[in-house]
């Protein structure tokens, strides 16, 4: 009588064919295979891009990327050091200043959008500055006043002065007076906004140097990794005590890079052992242990082979991808050799044991392959690329290990001589403690379902009252370096999280410096601000130092002088101005805006020297841990800043008529006035310019609107 197969049952017995009519050639090929592609599996390679996790047509995303190019990046690597009495010792501000001046000189590798290294004209990586700019308050710029026939004029000196190296004959000899020096240094750093409580902690025990990542032409991870290991070098090479901590996007992001892989490295073992154990309690058998083990060793390669052979890098949401090959491919074996031993002790040969457990277990597993990977298939509805890229990679690595083990199974079982066992192989214990639990819950059903079901309206009432946050506490280990990093700007800077608001307008003129300058005394006034840089506090100090007091000028000449000082003389405003750069014009064949000629439309190698004022970021940290923060209070400042955007103009006031001057002092208190926030959900307003037709455009960015998207 012929047998009754299911159209399932078939399919199996077609996928397992070859290995069932070929078993030795099937094995050799499948080891030739597996072994040509261990070489790319131990080579694949990482991408710890975070950014890809955000979707990359988002409005806000995409203004985020542009405010990168503009910045040469927003990836800011933050460097604690904390002393145990004093920073303001020789060795310590040598130490210091050596941090700021070599993170400069550090070099990485140049990478397209994919990550990717660019190779020069000889065919060698391309190797470029890991960071575009950095501040220090060892290395900034200090206005003071000397006296001479003329009177009194203003000086621009470094606020940290040059000092001889430490050990050194001449730091001996003049120990006392260098002493002295760092006392005064340290005394007048306090009476400085923009040092004190930003680069310099109130105690004066901790300071911050502040490096900006390249991340739109470097890897963040490598930059990360380089500048940490040269600052190592560097506080061994001094044998300095301090304590050093490593805080900012990249470093966090470098870590948990590096923990996801250590961890993966700590749990394979533990799954390789577990799965060994279930394997051999439930079949007691070497061989069969074995099969199973090759089986899922061989999924292991050829998934991750193939994914290095095709250019498919692991991410931190794929790193935990070896894991999950093991428990589906374990799973899958476990199924089919235990249906086979179950028939081989009936009596069976083993060709024939393998043919009937294909023939009924093979079934539930295409079912079980079917629906899993019909899951993972349904990431590609997302429109996050990482996202999108696992699921596809899991959808067809989960059909890529039912083959696997079809062909691995069914061929090993008819090679391998697995002897048959009486008695059953499952232990009775565990066999009990099924039964048991089933016939306790058959007799006493209604009881039964009344638990699940509070279970369930329980789990449904927690599920509900899950939420977002991006507190790094609940996310790393106690005394890890985020965590430390995280508590030391807390404590001494009060927060380590920063809201990025770019302005675009002519920021070398007065009536947009003074919005700026609006904008930024709101700002601070906010209880959940812990600090704030702008290009109005920088040329208020400026022109303060001038001896015209602490305001902005009312004359764009002057203005746009002071604005060119400040750059020219420190370099932390750099962070805080996008200087026009055309160099290198095109970025994937696209001329950028501020290098196309505005007469012929060409793209040009020089810049339009009005572009180098048009583009300013302020700086904004967020008090406290949770990175959600940032998202919520920068929404709450775009509608409490609203008034602020509104077009104005710059009327002389001589030209001023009765009836203007009654608007203005009508208008002037109302717009001072503190109003009812509004709704509004562009991100884009209108700023203040000298003429409205001109008006520029502020938008709210940074990590905080980044991490609105989980």
């Amino acid at each position: 009588m012929k047998e009754d197969v299911s159209f399932l049952g078939r399919v199996s017995l077609i996928l397992a064919a070859p290995a069932m009519r070929w078993a030795i050639p099937m094995l050799i090929l499948i080891a030739v295979v597996t072994g040509a592609l261990v070489p790319s599996t131990l080579n694949i390679q990482n991408d710890d891009d975070v950014i890809k996790f955000l979707p990359q047509d988002d409005p806000k995303i995409v203004k985020f990327k542009d405010v990168g190019d503009k910045f040469h990046g927003l990836q800011m690597a933050i460097v604690g050091v904390e002393a145990k009495d004093t920073i303001f010792t020789l060795e310590n501000i040598t130490l210091i200043r050596r941090y700021a001046t070599e993170f400069k000189n550090l070099e990485c590798h140049k990478v397209n959008d994919k990550g990717d290294w660019i190779l020069g004209e000889n065919g060698e990586p391309v190797m470029i500055p890991c960071v575009s700019n950095t501040t220090c308050f060892t290395e900034i710029q200090d206005i003071g006043h000397e006296k001479d026939d003329a009177g009194e004029v203003a000086v621009i000196t470094d606020l940290v002065p040059s000092y001889p190296e430490p050990g050194s004959q001449e730091a001996k000899d003049k120990a006392d007076e260098i002493a002295a020096s760092l006392a005064k240094v340290q005394k007048h750093v306090r009476t400085l906004d923009h040092v004190n409580g930003f680069l310099v902690s109130d105690d004066g025990k901790a300071a911050a140097v502040y490096a900006q990542v390249d991340d739109v032409n470097v890897g963040v991870k490598e930059a990360a990794d380089k500048i940490k290991e040269r600052l190592l070098q560097i506080k061994q090479e001094m044998n300095s005590d301090v304590e050093v901590y490593y805080g900012g996007s990249p470093f966090i992001g470098s870590y948990s890079a590096d923990q996801a892989r250590t961890d993966m490295t700590k749990l394979t073992p533990w799954v390789i052992l577990i799965v060994t154990a279930i394997i051999w309690i439930t079949s007691r058998s070497f061989l069969a242990t074995l099969i199973a083990l090759i089986s899922v060793g061989v999924s292991c390669v050829w998934v991750l082979g193939g994914m290095s052979l095709l250019g498919v890098k692991l991410t931190l949401i794929s790193t935990s991808l070896p894991i999950l090959l093991m428990a589906l491919g374990s799973a899958y074996s476990i199924h089919l050799i235990n249906a086979m031993l179950t028939r081989l002790d009936e009596g069976m040969t083993r060709k024939d044991a393998i043919r009937e457990a294909l023939i009924h277990t093979g079934p539930p597993v295409i079912v079980c392959v079917a629906t899993t990977a019909a899951g993972f298939f349904s990431f590609l509805a997302m429109d996050v690329d990482p996202m999108v890229e696992y699921g596809a990679v899991m959808g067809l690595s989960t059909i890529v290990i039912m083959i696997v083990t079809f062909w691995v199974v069914s061929s090993a079982s008819i090679l391998f001589p697995i002897k048959p066992q009486k008695g059953g192989r499952a232990p009775k214990w565990a066999i009990n403690a099924i039964k048991k639990a089933s016939d306790s819950i058959y007799a006493h059903g209604k009881i039964a379902a009344v638990v699940v079901g509070l279970m369930l309206v329980a789990a449904c009432a927690l599920a509900a009252r899950v939420e977002p946050h991006g507190d790094n506490s609940s996310l790393f280990a106690e005394g890890s370096l985020p965590i430390r990093s995280d508590d030391f700007m807390n404590d001494n800077f009060g927060g380590a999280n920063f809201i990025q608001t770019e302005i675009n307008a002519d920021v070398s003129s007065p009536l947009v410096l003074r919005q700026v300058e609006r904008m930024t005394a709101l700002i601070k006034s906010h209880e959940r601000i812990a600090g704030i840089q702008s290009i109005s506090d920088v040329v208020n100090l400026v022109g303060g130092s001038m001896g015209d007091g602490q305001h902005i000028t009312e004359s764009p000449k002057q203005a746009k002088n002071l604005t060119a000082l400040a750059y020219s003389n420190d370099a932390s405003v750099a962070m805080e101005l996008a200087m026009c750069s055309c160099e290198t014009p095109a970025k994937n064949g696209i001329c950028l805006p501020e290098c196309v000629s505005p007469k012929d439309g060409s793209c040009l190698t020089t810049c339009d020297p009005d572009m180098n004022w048009r583009h300013s970021l302020m700086q904004i940290r967020v008090a406290g841990k949770d990175l959600s923060e940032g998202a919520r209070l920068a929404d709450e400042l775009q509608v409490q800043m609203e008034p602020l955007f509104a077009p104005r103009f710059a009327i002389p006031r001589n030209l001023m008529n009765d009836r203007a001057r009654e608007v203005e002092k009508v208008d002037l208190p109302r717009l001072r006035a503190p109003q009812e926030p509004r709704k509004r959900p562009a991100l884009c307003h209108r700023a203040a310019h000298e003429r409205a037709d001109r008006s520029g455009r502020v938008r709210n960015l940074g990590r905080a609107f980044a991490r609105q998207y989980p």
